[in-house]
């Protein structure tokens, strides 16, 4: 999902609730709807439609509203009980803004300047950063590995498929390791079995 459009989706939900005094809110009337709406529209993109149909479907609860309008509401509620409105804005907004290009030249250039050793991991499901994007990591990065952790439940799979993620982990460490002299495998790995 493109940055700018991550960017325009979130803060809005919590610019126009008029608790909110445009991110100078009062933590005892914090915006929480619009931080609860923002937080149901974020989760949709961390984790995959295929998930979300598997496991509620249409269900309905016994007063008629769907089961996974249930679960945003509970995820958005939670998130209000221990953020604050003005620094989820703030950080989401830092997030979608990074450029590593910014003042460095073209991403592929500065990518290419990077020579140490990189892991880097997608998940087939993500939609918030889909595997495409770090296909392109690797491409550009020299001494990279692309992982791919195959699951289906989009971006929290790194949460979620921690055993699947610490094989990857592992088998990369032990090529890694390897790799480095003797001595210096020593220094970093206690037991180094070469």
């Amino acid at each position: 999902m493109p940055a700018s459009l991550r960017a325009e989706a979130r803060p809005p939900a919590i610019s126009p609730d008029p608790t909110g005094r445009g991110g100078d809110s009062h933590p005892a009337g914090p915006p929480a709807p619009g931080l609860a709406a923002a937080r149901m529209l974020a989760m949709l993109s961390y984790r995959h439609w295929s998930e979300y149909a598997q496991r509620f479907g249409r269900l309905c609860d016994e007063t008629g509203q769907f089961q996974v309008a249930n679960y945003l509401r509970y995820q958005g509620n939670k998130l209000v009980r221990r953020f604050d409105a003005a620094s989820y804005v703030t950080l989401t907004r830092a997030m979608d803004c990074f450029d590593l290009g910014h003042e460095r030249g073209r991403l592929k250039d500065v990518l290419a300047a990077i020579r140490i050793p990189v892991l880097v991991v997608g998940i087939n499901s993500d939609v918030l950063y889909p595997l495409s994007e770090q296909q392109e990591l690797a491409q550009y990065l020299p001494n990279a590995e692309l992982e791919v952790l195959d699951s289906p439940r989009g971006h929290d799979a790194f949460l979620i498929d921690t055993a699947q993620l610490d094989a990857l982990l592992n088998n990369v460490r032990l090529r890694q390791q390897r790799r480095l002299p003797r001595t210096q495998c020593a220094t970093e790995v206690a037991t180094c079995n070469l």
